[in-house]
């Protein structure tokens, strides 16, 4: 006896399964995709609370927050993508809060040097971590310097969104309010939008990304950034 022929797959029969395939992954890739950007975003906020965490903790070592080097009459914002080299706002931010040059390299004391204009008495108040930076890479080792940053590496939010802001309560009211420097009203997410206005936001300390403003200093739009992202990357102390 001739056994059984086997049947194999129709033409059709692997058409649908091929169009079963493509159904789940055009359905299964943009679920993980959101699920890592959910975790970015996350990761994003658990970072910005940190710094505010350590000016907070600055604060009450010195006795004054961190000044950027700059008037302190008003709740001021500050762009930490703002200026280059030892003038970089996010570099003041760094040296300020881990007593450290962003390149890991601990500060010099003495008249005139780093350490003695923003952390005097090199107090280690939070780490910055690798993922902090655009491209921890690009900083020289071993020296009191802040390397490239502000001249092509920066500070940035683990979406690789430059445009970082922080208000501080220079004022001491418990509120941010009529903050200077603020931008147009559409770039700040929504629930912390009145630091705009006389009614303010109570707070001493808030940090958050730009909401529209998604292109980095060069003009080039950083990667993985879209505006319905920035409303949820807010820390406020």
């Amino acid at each position: 006896m001739r056994p059984p022929l086997r049947r194999g797959f129709t033409l059709i029969e692997l058409l649908t399964v091929i169009a079963i395939i493509g159904i789940l992954t055009a359905v299964l890739i943009p679920a993980a995709l959101g699920v890592q950007k959910r975790a970015r975003v996350a990761n994003s906020q658990s970072a910005f609370s940190s710094w505010a965490s350590g000016i907070v903790r600055y604060k009450q070592a010195y006795g004054f927050y961190p000044t950027f080097g700059a008037a302190i009459d008003k709740d001021y914002v500050r762009n930490l993508e703002s200026g280059t080299g030892a003038s970089n706002l996010g570099a003041i931010l760094v040296m300020s809060l881990s007593g450290k040059s962003p390149n890991g390299a601990i500060l010099e004391p003495g008249a005139g040097k780093n350490r003695m204009k923003y952390n005097r008495n090199g107090e280690a108040f939070i780490e910055f971590a690798r993922e902090d930076y655009e491209d921890f890479t690009k900083f020289p080792v071993g020296t009191d310097t802040t390397g490239n940053i502000g001249t092509g590496n920066y500070l940035v939010d683990r979406l690789g969104n430059r445009n970082i802001r922080v208000v501080i309560d220079y004022t001491n009211d418990g509120f941010l309010r009529s903050a200077s420097g603020a931008a147009a009203s559409a770039a700040i997410p929504l629930d912390i939008r009145a630091i705009g206005t006389s009614a303010g936001v109570p707070g001493r300390v808030l940090i958050y990304t730009s909401k529209t403003d998604v292109s980095s200093v060069d003009g080039a739009t950083a990667a993985g950034t879209e505006n319905s992202d920035f409303a949820d990357i807010v820390a406020l102390q």
